[in-house]
């Protein structure tokens, strides 16, 4: 047989190199799902109720959702490129991107079931194609993505499944909540289901990376990570200022970015540095708070870094 052929190994899922890939296979294979079947048409009468300038919010809220999971269900496998990793941790991002052109084609199913103009959708395409802030977010995922660090890569996912996702996402939570939109709901239920495992699973790896580093490597690595979510932040919040008429959804969407950006940086062992106003999150958290728990930690090695001190900065 031509050893160019065994190149292709075959994955033997009981050789374990790290003890969460095989829990965040049999999660991830769980949470399967299709959008064709959630009636979300039944959701038109609540969409007919909303206001003209909601109707917009919610439109570009989907086309804004269709436009990043669309590249990362095509370009997620650039963050494991040119890096270690194991075969079942490609046999995992390769269902993080199936999983993201499953979120892609049921932003389009609910653009296409509420809005009866099909040009106007269409529309939509082509102005998320073209739009500036849309270039700002992506190009800067991609030039991490397309680089050779591990971690940088690892972790650029994770601000991609976690704060570029929520930054839409929070209005169609709200509309679940508050509006009676419960076919949304399901949909929005299972893209956060799958989205939280992957931030889960993609911050589990920094970590063991970033454990793997000497303290000095990991203080650099902090202080980049420290500056792209304040680069990121600064996009996410143009965005928001830019689809959300409402001030009051401009504040919710705001605050949860802001706190999944903190949560991010605890994880790495980075002191939160963005205000949170809780309050406004709490009709949120009674949703997010049930479906980000995966109960994988009883199943993996915890590895978190120890919290930087300023001190750590003195050379």
């Amino acid at each position: 047989m031509s050893k160019k052929f065994l190149y292709y190994k075959a994955i033997n899922w009981n050789e374990i190199e790290d003890e969460l890939d095989n829990a965040t296979w049999e999660r991830a294979t769980s949470l399967f799902w299709l959008d064709n079947r959630i009636p979300i048409e039944n959701d038109k009468p609540a969409f007919n109720r909303l206001s003209v300038e909601e109707k917009q919010e919610l439109n570009r809220s989907l086309i804004f959702l269709a436009n990043l999971s669309t590249y990362q269900s095509l370009e997620a496998e650039e963050f494991i490129r040119h890096s270690e990793r194991s075969q079942q941790e490609v046999a995992i991002v390769n269902n993080l991107q199936f999983t993201e052109m499953v979120n892609t084609k049921a932003y389009n199913t609910i653009l296409y079931s509420f809005n009866e103009d099909e040009q106007e959708v269409v529309s939509l395409f082509e102005w998320v194609d073209q739009h500036k802030l849309v270039v700002e977010r992506l190009e800067r995922v991609d030039t991490v993505y397309h680089s050779k660090n591990a971690i940088q890569k690892r972790f650029m996912a994770t601000c991609v499944e976690g704060i570029m996702t929520y930054s839409q996402l929070a209005f169609l939570m709200k509309l679940w909540i508050q509006k009676g939109f419960t076919n949304l709901g399901e949909m929005v239920k299972m893209i956060l289901l799958n989205e939280s495992l992957h931030c889960d699973y993609l911050i589990h790896k920094v970590n063991l990376l970033l454990a793997r580093m000497d303290r000095a490597d990991q203080i650099s690595f902090q202080t980049w990570a420290v500056e792209m979510i304040d680069r990121i932040l600064k996009t996410e919040g143009k965005i928001i200022r830019e689809l959300y008429v409402d001030a009051d959804i401009q504040k919710l969407t705001q605050n949860l970015v802001q706190r999944e950006a903190n949560h991010l940086l605890e994880s790495i062992g980075v002191k939160e540095r963005y205000p949170v106003d809780r309050e406004i999150l709490s009709a949120l958290d009674g949703v997010l708070n049930r479906l980000r728990k995966h109960e994988l930690l009883g199943q993996m090695s915890i590895h978190r870094i120890e919290e930087s001190r300023d001190d750590d900065y003195d050379f």
